[in-house]
Formats: C-alpha cells, structure tokens, sequence
C-alpha cells in the first residue's frame, strides 16, 4: 500500500511536487511538473521529473504520481 501527498501548496514558479510513501511512511518516488518552461509547445504544463526507488518499479506507482500530478496542475490552472 503507498499514498501520494504534497506540501498542498505550489512553489513559487508554479510547480507542483508529489511525494509517493509506503505505509510506514518511507519515500518510495517523486514527481514534480509545473508550467511549461519553453512556450513553444503547445501544453500550459509540463512534468519535469519523476522518480522510483527500483524496488517500487512495475506496481502502479508511477502511473498514480503521474495521475496525481496531471489533476493537481489542472486544479492550479493547466488544462493540458
């Protein structure tokens, strides 16, 4: 079982950070998007990184930070 949280608050550019946890609280992987840095892509956001532990690879777990991350950035404004 792991969760998905954030500090609940944008940075200061914008972007958005998610941390992914076990149960026990132990960070298993990140994810962090925000405005698109270029505009010239056609897209309002980006994601600029995202990261798992190996031994949290091929569960579900990044497909559920990259889901997080995609309605967080629509709920501050980027609806692509």
């Amino acid at each position: 079982m792991y969760s998905c949280r954030s500090d609940g608050q944008s940075l200061e550019h914008g972007g958005l950070w998610l941390l992914a946890e076990d149960a026990a609280g132990q960070v298993l992987g990140f994810a962090f998007g925000g405005p698109e840095r270029e505009g010239s892509m056609g897209f309002s956001a980006e994601v600029y990184a995202i990261y798992l532990l190996p031994e949290a690879k091929r569960q579900g777990l990044g497909g559920t930070l990259l889901r997080a991350l995609a309605r967080g950035l629509m709920a501050r404004g980027h609806p692509s």
